[in-house]
């Protein structure tokens, strides 16, 4: 299925010095439609404080005082410019042609279910909603509100993880489409480097195109190349993912290559006022349906993110994607730009 591109804008969560396993609460992640989406639950799994390097929006880590710590309630707000309103979710969005102001909204309850520090086993309830607003191109407005269990542990000097999710979308106040899936990595850590596997099993059901309907199926590896030991906040990523997008007809029938190179760098030591985040990305995807189309997708993220204290970060974020297909009408570009806040309860 798709990359929902449900939010324009990353995930920054509580800075870790070492490698300890800590299940995903799944910030910034509408679902689990791809293993690109996972990305996030599974870098906060392996390595929390490790920021995705896309441009999603941060998610603080939730604030302590007066709070129980089975609980966590974090909030984020983006204000920007989209040139070009693509109509989502959809395996091959279309584009209105509209560019308009772009405004998103997006909760996030957490919950922990378990936890056995000296195994090192978690798991945690993430209960999520999101609203993308567009003024001037209102049938894109997207909305979303589902819900992902994760869990994971420590062994044999490996961390295991698995999420599983079930998300619905509405488009422009009507129902859009319903997902479900599953995403299951696996990760080794080294003085210098990570190694990441991810699987992902998604099934994507569409309101009013039955036709659209499927499984998605993808894999994806990375690699973080650590320039100091044991530091997961300032690294450089390379890695590939492929997809094979099973819909009930074979015109929406795909399968796709992914590669992408990426960075995080946490410019301070700690989350308090003066440390800032930079993160960048770039992928190609390489996309070719069971019919007569093939498709090429660039897209560019980067992003700062100023900490003001421990539960709350500004900054800014952009992003540029272009899609060329042999079918004319498929072929778009999009800018989007714009500013966010992350706070956290």
């Amino acid at each position: 299925m798709p990359h929902f591109r449900v939010c324009a804008c990353p995930s920054v969560l509580t800075p870790a010095s070492r490698l300890p396993l800590a299940l995903a609460t799944l910030a910034g992640m509408a679902m689990l439609s791809s293993v690109a989406q996972a990305e996030d639950a599974v870098n906060a799994a392996i390595a929390p404080g490790a920021a995705a390097p896309v441009a999603k929006p941060p998610a603080v880590p939730p604030a302590t005082g007066g709070k129980p710590d089975w609980f966590g309630l974090s909030a984020v707000f983006a204000a920007g410019y989209d040139s070009n309103v693509l109509l989502e979710p959809d395996s091959n969005a279309n584009a209105t042609g509209k560019d308009s102001a772009a405004l998103t909204a997006d909760l996030k309850a957490t919950f922990r279910l378990y936890r056995d520090q000296a195994l090192g086993r978690k798991a945690s309830l993430a209960i999520d909603g999101a609203y993308n607003r567009y003024p001037s191109a209102q049938e894109g407005d997207l909305g979303r509100f589902g819900a992902t269990i994760t869990g994971g542990w420590r062994l044999a000097g490996i961390d295991p993880g698995v999420a599983i999710g079930v998300h619905r979308y509405w488009l422009d106040g009507g129902s859009a489409a319903d997902a479900a899936g599953i995403a299951t990595w696996v990760a080794k850590t080294y003085t210098k480097n990570v190694a990441i596997l991810a699987l992902a099993a998604n099934h994507l059901s569409y309101e009013d195109n039955a036709q659209r309907d499927g499984w998605m199926l993808s894999a994806e590896y990375r690699h973080w190349f650590l320039p100091t030991a044991r530091v997961v906040n300032r690294r450089i990523e390379a890695g590939v993912r492929g997809t094979d997008y099973a819909a009930v007809v074979a015109r929406e029938t795909y399968l796709a290559a992914t590669p992408f190179v990426g960075a995080f760098w946490r410019a301070g030591d700690k989350l308090a006022l003066g440390t800032i985040d930079y993160a960048a990305r770039a992928q190609y995807e390489f996309r070719a349906y069971n019919a007569v189309e093939h498709q090429r997708i660039a897209n560019l993220t980067a992003s700062a993110d100023a900490w003001l204290c421990t539960n709350a970060s500004a900054g800014a974020y952009v992003a540029y994607t272009k899609r060329d297909s042999n079918v004319d009408v498929n072929d778009y570009k999009r800018w989007q730009l714009g500013v966010r806040a992350g706070m956290a309860w």
